[in-house]
């Protein structure tokens, strides 16, 4: 009877604990997702990363709203962390990427409930190309905003071929029908 209460236990924890993400606008100006958390363990209160494309370089105006704070039914193990932090910015498969770390958490015993992210991005003149099909594989699932970014991949520059050029002198080309060498068969060497 306990195991069988133990077993409920466990997996109605697992059913309604949540962590889901929802973009709500994708498009060149502006990136805005929703994420929505339901507390049961340490583990649904992690910090968050997404990977986001940028059209530029620069990072986009960030702002983060934090909704709904609840109270923890559990003792978290690890210290609070701050708000948000752009915690990597790279160029992938020539797509300029940022990635952003959120922490659901307050300075307290509880977290957030609903967190909204904004992100507005520059515009830029910059010449863009589409995806290339290998860019698409790598990028679709990591990208949180592929759809948009899949347009903003940076053109390759493409280095002119330099032609070698041999150095100043007389060259001479000699064609040889035997050069002489002879071998050893691995037999005479034992």
């Amino acid at each position: 009877m306990i195991q069988n209460f133990t077993i409920f236990l466990l997996l109605s924890t697992a059913l309604f604990a949540s962590v889901s993400k929802n973009v709500i606008q994708n498009n060149a100006d502006r990136l805005l997702i929703q994420v929505d958390i339901n507390a049961t363990s340490e583990a649904d209160i992690q910090p968050i990363t997404f990977i986001v494309g940028f059209p530029t370089d620069e990072l986009p105006v960030t702002r983060i709203q934090f909704l709904n704070k609840s109270d923890l039914s559990f003792t978290p193990l690890q210290n609070s962390e701050s708000d948000f932090d752009w915690i990597n910015q790279q160029k992938l498969k020539n797509l300029e990427t940022g990635t952003i770390q959120i922490s659901p958490r307050d300075n307290s015993n509880g977290y957030y409930q609903k967190i909204i992210i904004t992100l507005d991005f520059s515009i830029t003149d910059n010449p863009f190309r589409n995806s290339t099909k290998t860019e698409s594989e790598f990028l679709k699932n990591r990208i949180i905003n592929w759809e948009t970014a899949k347009s903003w991949m940076i053109k390759e520059k493409r280095a002119s071929r330099k032609i070698a050029t041999a150095t100043d002198g007389q060259w001479i080309q000699f064609f040889l029908d035997k050069d002489g060498m002879a071998s050893i068969p691995y037999t005479a060497l034992s």
